[in-house]
């Protein structure tokens, strides 16, 4: 195991000190974070793909069934390859979360510089 560096735990502390850089850090993920989310809810309603609904949360659970060529764990990591090939997508198979039935990907939210900053 590695440690942080003490000229790193330094840096950070005084990054960390400076309590009005953080709110407004804070502030502006937020911010990010709420307009990728409702973007990607809308894209996947246009599709008429589900998407389970969370709170407090940087992923989405995306339901994928409607796509595999069968409910099968094969069919599941073709679509995966699939999204990742032609889509540029990085999601995770729900088998990887222990989803009961293939066909769930793990869609994990980023926070995008955006334009109304």
């Amino acid at each position: 195991m590695h440690q942080v560096s003490s000229h790193t735990q330094f840096l950070l502390q005084k990054v960390l000190e400076d309590e009005k850089w953080v709110d407004n850090y804070i502030k502006t993920a937020r911010k990010r974070l709420t307009i990728s989310k409702n973007s990607f809810k809308e894209a996947l309603d246009a599709a008429g793909i589900p998407l389970f609904e969370s709170q407090g949360t940087l992923m989405g659970w995306v339901d994928l069934r409607a796509f595999l060529r069968e409910s099968s764990w094969e069919a599941e990591n073709e679509l995966w390859e699939e999204l990742y090939k032609d889509v540029g997508w990085m999601v995770k198979r729900g088998r990887e979360y222990a989803s009961q039935e293939p066909g769930w990907f793990c869609v994990m939210l980023c926070s995008h510089n955006h334009q109304e900053d």
